[in-house]
């Protein structure tokens, strides 16, 4: 399972589904052990600017991984 610090630094681009398959699978596995964190995730995907910031991308583009967030900073 993904840590609590690894799954917060990802929230806003899971909500995007901005990650991978994989990494969004371990974020929400994460999140329904973490009311903080679901909360989050809830948050962002609730946000109007989310549909604006996703739309008219070609799917995939821009995924991160935990493995290469960093370099994302």
């Amino acid at each position: 399972m993904m840590s609590h610090d690894e799954a917060s630094e990802l929230l806003a681009v899971a909500a995007l589904h901005a990650v991978d398959a994989e990494t969004l699978a371990a974020i929400e596995e994460h999140a329904t052990t973490c009311p903080r964190c679901q909360s989050e995730l809830d948050s962002y995907r609730a946000s109007p600017q989310r549909s604006a910031t996703r739309g008219g991308t070609a799917e995939g583009c821009g995924r991160i991984s935990p493995a290469n967030c960093g370099s994302q900073r």
